[in-house]
């Protein structure tokens, strides 16, 4: 029985019917799965740049065709039930290629290039939508139905017109932006394209009843459904997977790139910081650097090499050659005159440098202009490196270094070790036939006074002009050389005695010629020795020997300032060896004994003390005078020793005399200057039991005006034991009122030198009697030393002095008993 064929208003009417919400979504789904996998493929093909993108581009149209083509088919499936037989294969194999083909080439069309232009999208447009509308009329042709399809032209080219608008848009918004809701834009615009191209064809359809075609090798409809669920299982899986795939690998290669760029940037952060670093480094080097490569220019050049060489900014600009170099002042100070010179003179230099192993720095002095170490190392590629160090001021500093090391620092002359080295050096070279060499010793005399009156500035300052005199007077064949303190030496090659004495005459006149500092005028005394050669010895120790002892003879002087050695000179410093030797001992040996002479009221006669002397009484030599082995001890410091047994020896013996008689002690004044004295005399005192009443310690003022304030400190720690303190040889020294100002002394004695003219020289009396109306006034007893008759007792006594002693009154004597000391009361 033939199936009743429905006319084409029940056939649209069917078709309105069957279009419920259920199929509406269906095609919806299919539709946008389409649309979306084909955004996302072609997005992550494009923005992440995936690798082949032809296949992931391919891809993305396939799935888009095929989801267009899915969608129709499903739609038609509504429509054909109930009077369709089938799908004929062919044309629906065919409108199933055409969207596939049509899908994949829009798209490459489309992504030719990374940034479409809008030709190119419009062309992929018109393309998608063509294909389409083809593949819709091609799978409307496959559908076995007893009647005629019949569209219109207009309907059919409306049919893509309309999509290619919603196609343009959907694609432009995709490529354009970025992000979720350009792309959920983009593919909502691409399904209404799908959908608009869908119901436009349909609704352009009319239906003309015919017979019903062959469908025996048509595709049923539930086969047709089959196909299309497999189909669209297989492209959308592979689509997803393929999709998931490409993401995960497109994240792990965005993963890479970004390690990737942060270790690159890294690399290039740390090779700037290093080129920075190395900048910062070659721009502060003490060192100048200058690299030249093999045609000798310039590559580059620090700051520093320019400093050096006082070039400008353009005249080390890299390409610069040596030669302009050097024209520019490169080892050349004298312009381009002298360039010529200094290019050839550099390298000869550079030529020897670079045929070497090892870098040898070239010393280039270059005047006024300074003095510079050059240095250059050679280069594999046939250049080479050349660093120049300015080292003037270490030149400088050496040879003010070495000049130091041979001469005085404050008066600039010969030290010791260069008058060694030149004595040395003249006596070697001297023509004994032809010229001889002096050498004078030279010591200013009590020069410690006039440091300790003026200052040590003041000392110094007139060390300084003499010096400066000295070196002025200086001849060819002299040298003047400081030895330390107030201590000079000089040597002078001669002829004749008449060159000798004009240079004796001109030390001397350098030395004590007055020296004027603003109101004060300072004059100088000094004593010379003389050795000559020859005559005297013939090396440097013999001749300085010599010569300090008779400088030592010259002071010793009172007349003559400049003494030649003598032998016997000799002999004198060698007893005085022998007694500095015998010093040592004479303590322990017992060889000491103390002397006593009295002293007496001059008005009554009666006994007021005894003073102590010191006597030495050598196995060998017997007495052995003060005057003799005082100085001696002082200088080798046994007067320590000796000082402190005299005291201790003198408080012991006056112990046992009457209770009103004191005993006076001199003390030296190198022991004076000792900071145990106080202790000393204190301890002394407990030890023999001796009233401090008793003891009187007699100081020179040349003991006090040496460290004047601790000099006073002293004497009023020892008076306020108790212990009397007098002035001894008071005249004779600096006679200072300042002194006698300064501290209450309980005594003045006048040095003898005084009485002994007293009673014939006017003048010797006047001081007398100024001496005697300074201790009144100062409420101060004076002692005269040295009474030797009645005639000096009687001129005391008229001028009214206090206290005397002297021979006449007694020799010295050892210690005397309580009946001695009756006797002499009487």
């Amino acid at each position: 029985m033939a199936m009743p064929i429905p006319s084409p208003h029940d056939s649209w009417e069917r078709l309105n019917t069957q279009l419920t919400i259920g199929s509406v979504a269906l095609n919806l789904a299919i539709c946008l799965a389409g649309t979306t996998l084909m955004i996302l493929l072609v997005r992550q093909t494009a923005l992440l740049g995936a690798p082949r993108k032809t296949q992931s581009y391919a891809l993305a149209g396939i799935a888009f065709g095929f989801g267009a083509w899915a969608t129709h088919f499903v739609a038609m499936l509504r429509y054909g039930e109930g009077f369709a037989a089938g799908y004929a294969v062919i044309p629906t194999v065919v409108s199933f290629i055409v969207a596939l083909m049509g899908g994949m080439a829009s798209v490459l069309v489309l992504m030719r290039k990374p940034f479409p232009s809008r030709s190119r999208r419009a062309a992929a447009s018109a393309l998608l939508a063509a294909s389409l509308a083809a593949m819709q009329f091609t799978a409307m042709i496959s559908l076995v139905v007893p009647v005629l399809l019949q569209w219109t032209l207009f309907g059919f080219v409306l049919s893509i017109v309309l999509p290619m608008g919603f196609f343009y848009f959907g694609l432009s918004v995709a490529l354009a932006f970025k992000g979720r809701a350009s792309g959920i834009i983009a593919i909502q615009s691409l399904t209404a394209g799908v959908g608009a191209m869908h119901f436009t064809a349909m609704g352009t359809i009319s239906l003309v009843p015919g017979k019903m075609p062959d469908h025996r090798l048509a595709l049923s409809l539930d086969g047709m459904i089959t196909w299309i669920a497999l189909a669209s299982l297989a492209i959308f899986g592979l689509s997803i997977c393929v999709q998931l795939v490409r993401q995960q690998a497109a994240h792990t290669l965005a993963q890479k790139e970004r390690a990737y760029t942060i270790i690159v940037q890294k690399a290039r952060d740390t090779i700037a910081q290093t080129n920075a670093r190395l900048d910062t480094a070659l721009e502060n080097m003490h060192e100048g650097l200058c690299m030249f490569d093999s045609k000798e220019r310039i590559v580059l050049c620090n700051r520093r090499f320019g400093e050096i060489w006082r070039l400008d900014d353009a005249a080390g600009a890299p390409g610069t050659t040596l030669n302009q170099l050097i024209l520019n002042g490169f080892t050349n100070s004298e312009g381009h005159a002298a360039a010529a010179q200094r290019i050839g003179a550099f390298r000869a230099i550079l030529q020897d440098a670079l045929g070497e192993k090892r870098i040898s720095p070239v010393i280039i002095d270059l005047g006024e202009h300074g003095t510079f170490s050059v240095a250059n190392n050679p280069l594999p590629d046939g250049g080479w490196v050349t660093t120049c160090v300015d080292i003037t001021q270490q030149r400088r500093t050496a040879e003010q270094i070495e000049h130091m090391a041979v001469h005085d620092a404050l008066t600039g002359l010969p030290n010791r070790i260069q008058f060694y080295l030149h004595l040395d050096h003249a006596l070697e070279h001297t023509d004994a036939k032809r010229s001889r060499i002096a050498v004078i010793a030279i010591d200013l005399d009590r020069f410690k006074e006039i440091n300790d009156v003026y200052g040590h500035a003041t000392g110094d300052w007139l060390l300084q002009t003499i010096a400066q005199r000295l070196d002025e007077a200086r001849r060819d064949g002299e040298v003047i050389a400081r030895l330390g303190g107030d201590e000079f030496a000089a040597a002078k090659r001669f002829r004749d005695q008449g060159e000798l004495d004009a240079f004796l005459a001109r030390l001397f006149q350098g030395i004590t010629t007055p020296v004027v500092d603003g109101e004060r005028r300072l004059v100088a005394s000094v004593s010379l020795g003389v050795a000559i050669q020859g005559q005297d010895g013939d090396n440097r120790e013999t001749l300085l020997n010599n010569a300090d002892l008779a400088m030592s003879r010259a002071k010793a002087s009172l007349r003559e300032r400049i003494f030649y050695f003598e032998p016997g000179m000799d002999e004198s410093a060698r007893l005085r060896r022998q007694i500095a030797n015998d010093l040592r001992l004479a303590t322990e040996r017992g060889e000491f004994t103390l002397f006593y002479q009295p002293q007496r009221l001059v008005q009554s006669g009666a006994l007021s003390g005894y003073e102590a002397l010191l006597r030495w009484n050598h196995p060998t030599r017997g007495f052995v005078p003060p005057d003799v082995f005082i100085p001696v001890a002082e200088e080798t410091g046994e007067i320590l020793q000796i000082g402190e047994w005299v005291l201790r020896q003198a408080c012991l013996e006056a112990r046992g005399w009457s209770p009103e008689i004191k005993v006076a002690v001199n003390v030296s004044p190198v022991q004076f200057l000792q900071s145990g004295l106080v202790d000393t005399v204190r301890q002394i005192l407990l030890d023999t039991g001796l009233s401090p009443r008793r003891l009187e310690l007699e100081i020179t003022e040349t003991a006090i005006i040496t460290d004047k304030q601790r000099a006073l400190d002293c004497l009023r720690q020892i008076k306020a034991m108790g212990v009397s303190v007098a002035i001894d040889d008071f005249g004779t020294g600096y006679s200072s009122l300042d002194t006698l100002h300064s501290f209450p002394f309980d005594k003045i004695k006048i040095d003898k030198s005084f009485l002994l003219k007293a009673d014939t020289n006017t003048q010797a009396r006047a001081i007398i009697r100024a001496v005697l109306a300074l201790g009144r006034s100062l409420n101060i007893p004076v002692l005269a030393e040295g009474v030797e008759n009645a005639a000096q007792l009687e001129v005391l006594k008229a001028e009214g002095c206090e206290e005397a002693q002297g021979y006449f009154f007694g020799r010295p004597a050892p210690a005397p008993s309580l009946q001695n000391q009756a006797a002499a009361k009487s």
